[in-house]
């Protein structure tokens, strides 16, 4: 939300998906070993599995938990966002 009455965007994300593909599935795994592998080639937001403001082999393993449920997480393994699916986006009221 741009705060002036102008227009708002609502952004979305899922769980393990470091490839960007709008789903969750084994091919972020490999995904994530590339973005490791080769140290720039992928976002932050894309390869920071844990949140720790780098990418680094611990966010390999939470993307394993993520995608298969492991610890306190949800099972992401095969979840997408779908391109007609609806998307609610919080109010932008203060």
């Amino acid at each position: 939300y741009r705060g002036d009455g102008g227009g708002k965007v609502c952004v979305g994300y899922l769980p393990g998906d470091v490839g960007s593909d709008r789903t969750s599935n084994e091919a972020d795994v490999l995904s994530q070993i590339d973005c490791l592998t080769n140290p720039g080639s992928c976002a932050l937001h894309q390869c920071d599995a844990d949140r720790s403001a780098t990418c680094a082999a611990a966010d390999l393993l939470r993307t394993i938990d993520l995608l298969n449920g492991g610890g306190s997480y949800a099972v992401w393994m095969g979840e997408f966002l779908g391109v007609n699916s609806p998307v609610v986006c919080p109010s932008a009221a203060p």
